[in-house]
């Protein structure tokens, strides 16, 4: 028995959808307007330009946290070796942190290329908890 022929992807209403997403993208990556919240401009910088607030059921620092968070490594004009350097000292400060509270072994090593840290916990020190083991 022949099987009838199916419908084009692009005549199904989602695929129209879509494509229609995509050209307006497009023109809007034309003419230099941010298509949403969050655009990558000619420089390739990211920005975000969605406001969400705080929630109110957090605590006052909480809050203050949030709308006030630290600069970021990354934000700063440093070469790409500073924000590396920078990123790898910030790793390694709060690592020590969480190593003082949940001890482990770490392994720096490399996968295909891209330097990696193994962490295993301690068997001694975990427990078995509801969500498994913590």
């Amino acid at each position: 028995m022949k099987t009838p022929p199916q419908p084009l992807p692009w005549k199904r209403p989602a695929c129209l959808g879509l494509l229609g997403a995509v050209a307006a993208a497009g023109l809007a990556a034309e003419s230099g307007t941010p298509a949403g919240p969050a655009f990558i401009d000619e420089q390739g910088r990211t920005h975000v330009t969605r406001v969400v607030p705080a929630p109110a059921t957090i605590s006052a620092e909480g809050r203050a946290r949030l709308t006030n968070p630290p600069p970021s490594i990354l934000s700063g004009g440093a070469s790409v070796a500073e924000q590396r350097a920078r990123i790898e000292a910030r790793q390694a400060r709060d690592a020590e942190a969480w190593l003082q509270r949940h001890p482990a072994t770490i392994m720096h090593t490399t996968v295909a290329g891209v330097p990696v840290c193994i962490v295993t916990p301690r068997q001694a020190d975990m427990v078995r908890g509801a969500a498994g083991w913590v």
